[in-house]
């Protein structure tokens, strides 16, 4: 017989070799007890979140799970409701025909491109819409992960789609009016969205994530492996190195100074934020040189202010040096009006 703790919840995100973890009181409007980043190794990470939170195999805790893969997926298209085909007949077709994704094997979530709910056919005429998930298998990996350690799923959601509806939120209260640039970069890709207002206005990937710039390191330093030059990015003389850092990612910043160029022209609007998620400290000049190589302004979230508009409380226990992957974390926690 499993029992579920009650005022014992976590929520978690899982990214590459850490967990971002919150100890909270409950899963909406919480006050955070305690703020830890813990190895994402199964072991360790169980081990150090035992030491945070009481669970077991019996008395489960509940938590919200955030997971960010390479191989999610975000498309923004177009639901054409004078179609004759049913609703799941025409996105089962669409998926596979325009972005070759099968149903079968692939966890898809469908929203609104304004808003963000989920996306109903009732009503809709030629609604713009946004595809977004990831394989299956991952879903499934991580929610038996938690189940077989006491840690019952009340959900486990794409942290960049949360992260989206965190960071439009925040745009809403510092009455951000022009479209922002949210760039994170990824292992393998670099996914690109455009925000503009309530709505997700672009949504695209670039396959030079940091494993093309550590690989562009290794070749200029001469390095043995890419492992070698991922942690050379992570070094601090990396972060002081402005020519070098130019050098590495120049490529990836014409590519998203061309396509920002291209939205600008196509809607008239200007682009004045750039944000980008999921870098922490040691990897944060990244953010800095994009900012200044496509001449965008980065977007220092006010995690206090936006905290307390969300009624999410911040307990004084809790020490914390947060850093644009938290932004991450605390999205999980919001609670969202289309």
């Amino acid at each position: 017989m499993h029992k579920l703790l009650e005022k014992n919840a976590a929520f978690i995100l899982f990214y590459r070799e850490h967990a971002w973890v919150a100890v909270v009181d409950k899963l909406v409007h919480p006050t955070v007890k305690a703020l830890q980043v813990l190895p994402s190794e199964p072991a360790k990470f169980i081990e150090g979140l035992k030491a945070l939170l009481p669970f077991s195999t019996t008395n489960y805790a509940h938590v919200v799970c955030g997971i960010v893969p390479d191989e999610q997926f975000f498309y923004k298209t177009k639901f054409d409701h004078k179609s004759k085909k049913s609703a799941s007949s025409f996105f089962r077709e669409m998926l596979k025909a325009r972005f070759n994704i099968a149903l079968e094997s692939n966890a898809v979530s469908i929203v609104n491109a304004e808003g963000g709910a989920d996306f109903s056919e009732e009503g809709e005429t030629n609604a713009d819409i946004v595809v977004c998930g990831t394989p299956t298998k991952k879903v499934e990996e991580v929610q038996q992960f938690l189940l077989d350690n006491g840690l019952y799923p009340e959900r486990i959601e794409l942290a960049s789609l949360a992260s989206i509806g965190g960071i439009m939120d925040y745009a809403r209260l510092e009455k951000i009016e022009n479209p922002i640039l949210v760039v994170e970069m990824l292992f393998e890709k670099i996914q690109v969205f455009i925000l503009n207002n309530k709505k997700l206005d672009v949504a695209h990937s670039i396959p030079k994530g940091v494993r093309s710039i550590a690989a562009a390191l290794q070749k200029t330093l001469n390095l043995a492996t890419v492992e070698e030059a991922i942690n050379a990015l992570k070094k601090p003389d990396m972060a002081a190195n402005e020519p070098l850092q130019a050098s590495l990612m120049e490529k990836v910043s014409r590519e998203l100074k061309s396509y920002a160029g291209f939205y600008e022209v196509q809607t008239g609007q200007s682009i004045e934020h750039l944000y980008c998620p999921l870098l922490g400290s040691n990897l944060y000049w990244m953010a800095k040189q994009l900012s200044r190589n496509i001449e965008k302004k980065l977007l220092a979230v006010d995690f206090e202010r936006w905290s307390a508009a969300q009624n999410i409380r911040l307990s004084h226990d809790a020490t914390y040096a947060l850093d644009t992957r938290y932004f991450n974390l605390f999205s999980l926690m919001g609670v969202y009006r289309p």
